[in-house]
């Protein structure tokens, strides 16, 4: 059985057709926890709904703890040998249960399943990541979404989201997690679009975006965390980053500085 976690918080607008991608899968041997993480809106009203139609939903209220400490709940509550993650505004499509835990079925040497994703939304794209990645790339940045298939044993009491990062750092962090454990298992990418990620203006890798100092913090938190890692992977890799950073600061200034802008529109001009 596969137990598809879904954190919530008011997401009443989105929730719904959430669940209902759920309900629609060709594998039908799952189950659908919705944690509610205190939620303000009418989530509580339309998941119940839902929940009273189909036995396989179920609904889950925690007091607002972020979305760390309710993909835990997840985590905790769930029965399922595989655990897929999912968030309250996105959807999956119709045959990624299926193609997902074939592929964990039939290679025992496989941590997890992973794929692009449709991008819909305020702007609409595909992503296109790459079909391997070591550990010292997951290092780097992340490599994957969150929407992943894993074993509930692999993750085992000890691999959790850490609620100390937030801003959409902890699924990388929890995904540094579970490969550093396992560095000899595969990282399988699906050749299907398992999910749609939606975006919009509450999306959290937008707010990261336009956030650099918050984005410097969740990446110096996971970096102390995993120091020894990075310490045995890289070489003086704090001063490369330092390094880059340096640079990118100075071309922002340089970017917005008087003298570009009207450089800028002069050249535009004449295009």
């Amino acid at each position: 059985m596969v137990s598809v976690i879904i954190p919530t918080y008011n997401n009443a607008m989105y929730i719904q057709e959430c669940i209902q991608s759920v309900t629609t899968q060709s594998y039908t041997d799952w189950e659908c926890l919705i944690i509610d993480d205190g939620s303000t809106d009418e989530t509580a009203v339309l998941v119940k709904e839902m929940t009273a139609a189909d036995n396989r939903i179920k609904y889950i209220h925690q007091e607002n703890s972020g979305v760390s400490a309710a993909r835990n709940k997840g985590i905790g509550d769930a029965s399922g040998e595989y655990l897929l993650f999912l968030d309250g505004d996105d959807t999956l499509n119709p045959l990624a249960l299926e193609k997902m835990t074939a592929i964990l079925e039939n290679n025992s040497d496989a941590l997890l399943v992973y794929s692009d994703a449709a991008i819909f939304g305020i702007s609409q794209n595909y992503s296109h990541l790459h079909d391997t990645f070591t550990l010292s790339d997951l290092l780097k940045q992340n490599q994957m979404f969150i929407t992943n298939l894993v074993r509930r044993k692999d993750i085992g009491d000890k691999i959790r989201f850490d609620s100390n990062i937030s801003s959409a750092y902890e699924d990388w962090e929890f995904w540094i997690q579970l490969v550093a454990a396992y560095p000899e298992k595969k990282k399988i990418k699906i050749d299907y679009c398992v999910f749609n990620y939606r975006k919009h203006g509450n999306s959290n890798m937008l707010k990261l975006k336009s956030e650099s100092e918050k984005r410097k913090k969740a990446f110096d938190y996971v970096y102390m965390k995993h120091k020894n890692l990075y310490d045995n992977l890289f070489t003086d890799y704090i001063t490369t980053m330092n390094r880059k950073d340096f640079y990118e600061q100075k071309l922002d200034k340089i970017y917005s500085s008087l003298p570009y802008r009207i450089y800028s529109k002069i050249v535009s001009f004449f295009k």
